[in-house]
């Protein structure tokens, strides 16, 4: 196996280690879905995503701070892109919500400099960059501090971080 399968793996069996209550795994996922949706958006989803994906496709990972719901790859592929995200969020893709009210989105290309793929939280009613919270800069960096119990809502949003 290469370092980013075990990786993965070790992800997985972490995620099927917590209590039901902690994690939700849906049915697994299609990698030819997975390839589908890498086609229609020109982008090779993060190796943890796709891992989780094709295990779970769609999952809840509770903590007691913050809660990542993520979307079927169906949901996420349809709401993507979604006209208010396009036009206040270009270029990002929508992985799932908090269940409070809030999105959570990759950046693919990094247009907001925290790197390639990573991640941000930003509520639904105020659906712009200087209202994103910047949570992690891999999926697995999320779930890890989801599970620690981080309340990333206590973050700085980007908007405010250099003030």
């Amino acid at each position: 196996m290469t370092p980013a399968r075990d990786q993965d793996d070790a992800l997985l069996d972490y995620l099927q280690r917590l209590p039901s209550e902690q994690f939700y795994r849906g049915r697994p996922g299609s990698p030819e879905a997975l390839a589908d949706a890498e086609n229609e958006f020109q982008f090779t989803f993060p190796a943890d995503y796709r891992a989780l994906m094709e295990s779970s496709d769609g999952a809840s990972i509770a903590g007691n701070g913050s809660h990542l719901r993520l979307h079927s790859l169906d949901v996420a592929t349809n709401e993507n892109p979604d006209e208010i995200m396009e036009k206040d969020l270009p270029g990002m893709f929508g992985i799932g919500s908090d269940g409070g009210g809030s999105l959570y989105y990759y950046d693919p290309h990094n247009r907001l400099g925290h790197g390639p793929w990573a991640l941000f939280l930003v509520p639904m009613s105020d659906f712009t960059e200087e209202e994103s919270i910047f949570v992690g800069k891999t999926l697995t960096d999320v779930i890890n501090q989801v599970v620690a119990g981080e309340d990333f809502h206590r973050r700085p949003t980007l908007g405010k971080r250099d003030q």
